[in-house]
């Protein structure tokens, strides 16, 4: 998408602020989502964790990785990533074969109509995620046991274009921040708000390797 906002001539603060979050609504289709904030336990609003990894493969694309360590079961980690209920709950709406071959669907936030490539239960799961852009791009999530209970997700998707690369960013490390409450059964709308500060994040990680 090519999103680089800074500070735009005629602009107030706060009509950038809305213009970023509207560029990040939804990284790969731009479909709307309702504006609600992010659950909040008392007073702190959820955890803010280390930025994904961006790793050039060549012509200008990316792999990026997120990695989030959670104080839960391996085995509850494993069903928030694959259960198409618990999808919903963080990811988007879906659909899920979960078998080689089968049918990958995300409608609402995001639209992707991809396919399942590998199941390695409890631990791997890996699917397409087309787009005219990045027709080849592949998203894995790996769940590795860690001591005391205790459990690690490591998500990475494959062949970002650079044009995307901060957008797509922003998107997953936002729903990532959902996935402590959607293991816990509880729902986390999309927060364009709270994305478009992780785009700024972003953009000030990324910058010395974007053009």
């Amino acid at each position: 998408m090519g999103l680089r906002p800074g500070r735009q001539r005629g602009l107030s603060r706060v009509q950038q602020r809305d213009a970023i979050a509207a560029n990040v609504r939804c990284w790969h289709e731009h479909a709307p989502a309702p504006i609600l904030p992010y659950r909040r336990s008392g007073r702190l609003a959820m955890e803010e964790h280390a930025l994904g990894v961006a790793t050039a493969t060549g012509d200008a694309r990316y792999d990026l990785t997120f990695q989030r360590d959670l104080p839960h079961p391996h085995r509850a980690v494993w069903a928030v990533a694959t259960d198409p209920e618990r999808l919903g709950h963080w990811l988007a709406d879906a659909e899920v074969d979960l078998r080689p071959g089968g049918h990958f669907r995300l409608r609402g936030q995001c639209n992707v109509d991809g396919q399942v490539l590998e199941v390695g239960a409890p631990s791997r799961f890996v699917w397409t995620w087309p787009h005219p852009d990045h027709p080849c791009s592949q998203v894995s999530i790996t769940v590795s046991p860690l001591a005391n209970g205790q459990s690690r997700l490591a998500l990475v998707q494959t062949e970002v274009p650079e044009a995307h690369l901060l957008g797509v960013a922003a998107g997953w490390h936002t729903h990532l921040d959902a996935v402590p409450a959607a293991i816990g059964g509880q729902r986390t709308l999309y927060d364009p708000k709270r994305a478009a500060q992780h785009f700024r994040r972003y953009q000030a990680a990324f910058r010395p390797m974007i053009s």
